[in-house]
């Protein structure tokens, strides 16, 4: 009889980063159905621990402390000593890797890949590359029979934050538009002037107040869109992750890069419109829901992208203002009820 019919306890690996963390939690939910006795670890960054903070089917969440062999060190040891049935590896990365192995886990998952396969006794085969990373993540637990729950994202924003943004909030009487056009990757930027052209022209239409968010020391990659902007506008920079879901939450819809409180919206159900240069827009867009849509435009170049070594982003930096402004208002005519504006 193999370990995985009765797990005793079992660690899920997402070190980085906030949104591909969030897109565990469909795999996280599912495992506990099948497995509700088994104690359940994650082990994640510090900077990212937040977005998992309050999930009802995460036990224990570890710190990944990054910065030195030291810690890794330290880090694989304390793994090692919580004796795990099975660990499950989702970012499958050299550092990732080695931590799994180092657990002596019977059950060792993982996506394999060049100079880490060595470190699973199960890999999944003929992944689809266009699936929801959502998706990809649950094939991982089809190797331990774990059946498909949905690929609903579980966030929790506590009740005390709801209320200091509503009453926060409670002077704008017209709808929020959540803009957050952060990334901390320059290939996943719009230009903030373009930003601010679309602002411009979608307030002029909509009876609608864009609300810029940004997290911690992020608020000068705002300034450009705040010098364009002509009308009203609120900008908040938020400390948590909780913090931006509440923000969001008051919202009509987002509009921003591809980023972390993309998938904070997603999970909250609030209608989202990403741009996106490089990436595979499939892996990061709910499959078959409306609510939720990008714009992108294809070159060539994309085909065999190493975005660490382009230096001309121009994928997404000349996607023009005026399409973006188009299919974001058709976007918004069709998601958000109410909200329709006379041709």
């Amino acid at each position: 009889m193999e370990v995985f019919q009765y797990p005793r306890r079992a660690l899920f690996i997402q070190i980085k980063q906030a949104g591909d963390c969030l897109l565990c939690t469909p795999a996280a939910r599912a495992f506990k159905k099948a497995y509700p006795t088994c104690e359940l670890h994650f082990l994640v960054s510090e900077r990212y621990k937040g977005i998992l903070e309050g999930n009802k089917h995460i036990d224990r969440i570890i710190e990944f402390e990054e910065g030195s062999l030291l810690k890794a060190v330290k880090t694989a040891l304390t793994l090692r000593g919580n004796g795990y049935d099975i660990v499950v590896d989702f970012l499958s990365s050299p550092t990732s890797s080695k931590l799994a192995y180092a657990t002596g886990a019977k059950i060792r998952i993982g996506f394999g890949g060049r100079g880490r396969s060595w470190a699973y006794n199960k890999i999944p085969v003929d992944l689809n590359p266009d699936d929801y990373s959502a998706k990809h993540k649950l094939e991982l637990l089809k190797l331990i029979n774990v059946k498909d729950d949905g690929l609903r994202l579980d966030f929790m924003v506590p009740y005390e934050e709801m209320e200091k943004v509503s009453s926060d909030l409670r002077q704008f009487k017209s709808g929020l538009l959540a803009v957050v056009p952060v990334s901390r990757r320059p290939y996943k930027r719009y230009p903030p002037e373009h930003f601010a052209g679309v602002l411009n022209r979608m307030t002029e239409e909509f009876n609608i107040t864009p609300m810029l968010l940004c997290g911690p020391g992020e608020t000068p990659f705002l300034t450009d869109i705040k010098m364009k902007l002509k009308g009203d506008f609120i900008l908040r920079e938020v400390n948590s992750f909780q913090q931006f879901g509440a923000y969001i939450a008051h919202s009509k819809m987002f509009f921003g890069n591809d980023n972390g409180p993309k998938h904070i919206a997603v999970a909250l159900g609030v209608p989202t419109f990403v741009v996106i240069g490089h990436i595979n827009p499939s892996n990061w867009t709910p499959p078959d829901d409306l609510k939720h849509t990008f714009i992108r435009q294809r070159l060539d170049c994309q085909l065999d992208c190493n975005p660490k070594k382009c230096i001309n982003f121009r994928c997404i930096e000349d996607i023009p203002p005026a399409e973006v402004y188009v299919r974001l208002k058709e976007h918004y005519r069709q998601a958000v009820s109410n909200e329709v504006s006379p041709d």
